[in-house]
């Protein structure tokens, strides 16, 4: 007979909440960014923490993404025993998007070194995160304000590669053609950096971290 696991230690469930409405959670990926892979960051989240490490390069933020798609994620099978089902595991998920904001960084003299004008910085952003992409590491920010790290169940840094490419799109009609041209991208992680572990991060007080309270971007 296959051995429950409940008769090797005592297994406890989180209970039902009695609650009479049906809630949805009406959020979003907004942004996503990106960290150095040697960098640990903050625990808690602080908006200082996070000021520093952008100061430092050790942190950016894309623009605001459109048409994100969170695909399935792709999973392994491991057989522990004949006598069970397979166990799986989740092994890699994409993530797809669009960003479609044009910018054109302009000159400042009143800064020491100068900064030269930039135009296409946008493309020169997402040619630097290709450059790098095995250094980075990810997390998202909803429409919320909250802030989700892609780790994997024990809190470590999931590793993935990125792709972004130029695209056309005629948003207009054949008669009336509109063009726009934008970068398209997708992050392929290595695990799932959306499961259901992955939690907002919080605050010591146990509230949410809301990086709409800080000045970063």
């Amino acid at each position: 007979m296959p051995q429950c696991p409940a008769d090797c230690a005592d297994v406890s469930q989180i209970p039902n909440i009695s609650n009479c409405d049906l809630p949805t959670r009406n959020d979003n990926i907004d942004r996503m960014f990106f960290y150095n892979c040697d960098q640990t960051l903050p625990d808690p989240l602080t908006c200082a923490a996070l000021q520093a490490l952008a100061d430092a390069g050790q942190l950016s933020f894309s623009s605001p993404l459109s048409n994100v798609d969170l695909q399935d994620p792709e999973y392994v099978e491991l057989s522990v025993s004949d006598c069970l089902p397979a166990t799986e595991i989740a092994s890699g998920r994409v993530v797809a998007f669009q960003d479609k904001i044009a910018i054109d960084r302009a000159a400042d003299i009143t800064v020491s070194p100068a900064v030269t004008a930039q135009p296409y910085y946008n493309q020169l952003f997402w040619s630097d995160k290709l450059n790098i992409q095995l250094s980075l590491r990810y997390g998202f920010v909803k429409c919320s304000g909250k802030v989700v790290l892609a780790n994997d169940i024990d809190g470590t840094p999931l590793v993935a590669t990125l792709r972004a490419t130029m695209v056309q799109e005629n948003i207009g009609s054949a008669a009336t053609p509109r063009w726009i041209e934008y970068v398209k991208g997708q992050v392929n992680f290595k695990g799932d950096p959306l499961s259901t572990y992955n939690l907002p991060q919080e605050l010591a007080n146990h509230t949410n971290f809301n990086i709409s309270d800080c000045d970063l971007f």
